[in-house]
């Protein structure tokens, strides 16, 4: 054989181990690992699903749960990276209605991906929570949440603290959406949810959706900063912020306000129409927002 084909056939076979190693750093996730139990050290048989050693694992095929007290997958480590592979995880409960007639049944105390608030830097994304009786999602510090939807839940559909969620849709909710302390939540969806649509502490909401959530449409608890979202029909005020910063949103047809903001919050380049209760309360008006279509007074 040739040299240049030795090396040639060299360099497949090299390429070929590096990608058979990289795809043993993941760990796959299925229903029969479920019902076998010991995935981790201290996971039992059945449900939850136990991850208690940090590292990359992923869905293969969708999960679902008997009933709505079941959490699918806990997470007892920091540092857990959980990609849902566009696949999803299930269960039972249906949410219907729309902002404060929404009804969510039935409701309990499963939770499709948990962990504990102390525990950081826990990555889901790319996929699907749907129907659990309590949140969708419910994960600890420094954690980021991307490209995941999470809809119909009984609680909260997406929770973190002191963390971030990237390109998410969260709808039909019983409680908050997306909870954040802390953190960034951008290119996301918040939509019928019993509560707030996306909520945070401290932090930064950009880029995203909240629309017929029965309470705020974005709510920054403390200080924060709102850019570029959009906030339509809402129950209460499209977008509430205590200090900080709100620029360039809409605010549309909520029950409310279209921005209720605190003394230490200013705002500008925002549209604003069609707000029940008004466009805007409180606040500092630090540059131009149009209000039905004229200059806000």
């Amino acid at each position: 054989m040739k040299k240049g084909i030795v090396v040639g056939v060299l360099a497949v076979v090299v390429l070929g181990l590096s990608g058979a190693a990289f795809a043993l750093d993941v760990k796959g996730i299925a229903m029969v690992n479920i019902a076998a139990g010991g995935f981790t050290p201290g996971d039992t048989m059945g449900f939850p699903l136990t991850i208690s050693k940090s590292g990359s694992y992923k869905l293969l095929e969708n999960i679902t749960v008997p009933n709505a007290n079941t959490t699918a997958i806990l997470v007892t480590t920091d540092d857990v990276t959980i990609d849902l592979n566009g696949f999803s995880i299930l269960g039972p409960c249906v949410c219907t209605g729309t902002g404060p007639t929404l009804v969510c049944s039935p409701t309990g105390t499963g939770v499709g991906i948990l962990a504990a608030t102390n525990l950081k830097n826990i990555k889901v994304y790319n996929g699907t929570v749907k129907g659990m009786g309590n949140s969708g999602i419910g994960v600890g510090q420094e954690s980021i949440i991307e490209n995941v939807r999470a809809l119909s839940n009984g609680l909260a559909g997406i929770f973190v603290v002191e963390g971030v969620v990237n390109g998410c849709t969260s709808s039909s909710n019983n409680t908050v959406g997306i909870a954040v302390y802390n953190g960034i939540v951008t290119g996301s969806t918040a939509t019928y949810n019993y509560m707030h649509g996306i909520s945070l502490i401290n932090g930064l909401v950009s880029g995203s959706r909240a629309v017929a959530n029965a309470y705020h449409g974005i709510e920054v608890g403390n200080i924060g900063t709102v850019n570029g979202n959009y906030a339509s029909a809402n129950g209460w005020d499209g977008i509430r912020v205590t200090k900080g910063t709100v620029n360039g949103n809409s605010a549309v047809g909520n029950s409310q306000y279209g921005l209720e903001l605190g003394g230490l919050a200013g705002y500008s380049n925002n549209v604003l129409s069609g707000n029940t209760a008004g466009n805007v309360t409180g606040g500092v008006q630090i540059g131009d927002n149009l209000c039905e279509g004229i200059l806000c007074p």
